[in-house]
């Protein structure tokens, strides 16, 4: 860690990477990070600081919250309604190099026998230039006869003796009382779909769970089903007095240009790399520095 001063080609610093940077640190050592692309120096309050962080660069993301729960319907009345998917989000974000981002991963919302069930929770990336939230799935209420929406589109409408509808979707509108469609997913490089709404019901059929992950609707003898855990998907309505599914969890990708990609991460997620970006797939929340 040699440091070299010329009158003619100016100072060159001592070099590290993150993972060799000095292990016994005094206030106000100064290197270059070459993991991260520039110059730090080590405060013995904030550990270690960046001078220069470089320039900023831009990643893409796709996000999806917590599916709302579902609950039994009213006894003599109807069935229960389903629960509504999360909402689907993309878009880009400006990251500054040396910055930690956290990303929130929203819950899906419990399923109840009565009442109304609980909506998800939102997922979120936040850091220095970045704030998204996405909204999460609703429930529907046991005496709905309409399926939960969410803020992007209407649940379905029962049909038939007793009939629920079916939760909406974070890509369509509930249809009868089918759930509706999930949202499809694309950073990787081959189309996932997530999001769907939950089922509901009536007195001969079970509505069917949206596509990408929507719990199935069920009658009084049947067993209702819950959003896949990662989908942002609704939880199926059930037959009077008896618990709806729950909704599933919600998750977010992230799109690196691999040219910037740092590696540095917590919270184990799931790396891939599509042509010359580096994507990952946040199913649990963690962090991503910069």
């Amino acid at each position: 860690m040699a440091i070299t001063l010329d009158g003619t080609t100016g100072v060159t610093l001592a070099t590290w990477t993150t993972g060799t940077r000095p292990s016994s640190p005094v206030a106000g050592q100064l290197g270059f990070n070459t993991t991260l692309g520039y110059i730090e120096w080590y405060s013995a309050t904030a550990g270690w600081t960046a001078i220069f962080q470089g320039p900023t660069y831009t990643v893409s993301y796709e996000a999806i919250s917590g599916g709302g729960g579902a609950t039994g319907g009213t006894s003599g009345v109807n069935y229960g309604a389903g629960g509504a998917a999360s909402v689907y989000r993309s878009g880009t974000l400006t990251l500054s190099p040396g910055s930690t981002y956290t990303i929130t991963i929203g819950a899906g919302g419990a399923g109840v026998a009565s009442g109304t069930p609980t909506a998800g929770t939102a997922s979120s990336i936040n850091g220095q230039g970045a704030s998204v939230s996405v909204p999460a799935g609703n429930g529907a209420a046991s005496s709905a006869t309409q399926g939960a929406s969410n803020s992007d589109f209407a649940g379905g409408t029962g049909t038939g003796s007793f009939g629920a509808g079916g939760g909406a979707g974070a890509g369509a509108a509930g249809s009868g009382i089918n759930g509706g469609a999930g949202a499809s997913f694309t950073l990787t490089g081959s189309t996932v779909t997530l999001g769907g709404g939950g089922g509901g019901g009536n007195a001969s059929t079970n509505g069917t769970g949206g596509s990408g992950g929507g719990g199935v609707g069920a009658s009084v003898s049947g067993t209702p089903g819950n959003g896949v855990a990662n989908s942002g998907s609704g939880g199926g309505g059930r037959g009077a007095d008896v618990a709806g599914g729950s909704g599933g969890s919600g998750t977010v990708y992230i799109s690196v240009p691999t040219s910037r990609y740092t590696g540095t991460t917590s919270g184990n997620p799931t790396v891939t790399t599509n042509g010359a970006f580096t994507v990952l797939r946040f199913t649990g929340s963690g962090t991503y520095t910069a």
